[in-house]
């Protein structure tokens, strides 16, 4: 065999291995485009969604590509701005947990505030320091319960930050806990609101809180 034959085997071959390998990547393309539009297409429904945790219902509104539901005939009218002041509380002991404050405006925005100074079990004081959030109201999202479906609440969904100084009594021990705070709930036709607070640092480890009202402050 000579030189020259040698030579044109190894050319033909590395253009070979060159397509290959260009091909390779072409598959690999493609599969990762198909997982990514399976992921996309196959996510769950943020209003039908059920037994989420708060953050993780949050994110999949927010990367949810679902337009905007209308409002419902039976749903509360949003002619003006609602207030609301309530105690909240811990459930099943109602212990003190702070007070909120919070805004529905005439278009769906929702803003408000956790606030205030408690004691935890009589064992630590707990002064909250920042637990501003942010969000809005979803028309689409159905309230059920045992009794069936009810289209005439609406729901609403917000999102902060808190920060709070803890003081241990026994121990003499101080803390700053610090993290997210989303609120949710449900607005009822008569302006009343029943909704929970959801504390978090890490999305491990949470806590939840209660609080209701009958009428805005202003209506």
């Amino acid at each position: 065999m000579g030189k020259g034959h040698l030579r044109r085997h190894v050319v033909v071959n590395r253009g070979s291995s060159a397509a290959l390998a260009l091909l390779a990547i072409l598959i690999l393309v493609v599969i990762v485009a198909g997982v990514q539009w399976w992921m996309k297409s196959h996510k769950p429904d943020p209003d039908t969604a059920e037994n989420l945790p708060v953050w993780k219902e949050w994110r999949l509104r927010e990367e949810s590509e679902k337009p905007a539901a209308k409002m419902r005939e039976e749903q509360p009218k949003l002619i003006k701005a609602l207030e609301y002041d309530a105690n909240v509380e811990l459930p099943g002991t109602g212990e003190a947990r702070g007070e909120v404050g919070m805004a529905i405006s005439a278009e769906g925005q929702v803003f408000g505030n956790w606030h205030g100074n408690y004691y935890n079990s009589k064992k630590a004081n707990c002064d909250i320091q920042g637990g501003a959030f942010e969000g809005k109201v979803f028309p689409g999202k159905i309230y059920r319960d045992e009794k069936g479906e009810d289209l005439s609440k609406l729901y609403f969904l917000a999102r902060g930050k808190f920060m709070m100084h803890e003081t241990e009594f026994g121990k003499g021990q101080y803390h700053i806990h610090a993290g997210d705070i989303y609120v949710r709930g449900w607005l009822s036709p008569d302006m009343g609101v029943s909704s929970e607070i959801t504390i978090t640092s890490d999305e491990k480890y949470s806590e939840t809180f209660k609080w209701q009202v009958s009428r805005p402050v202003k209506n």
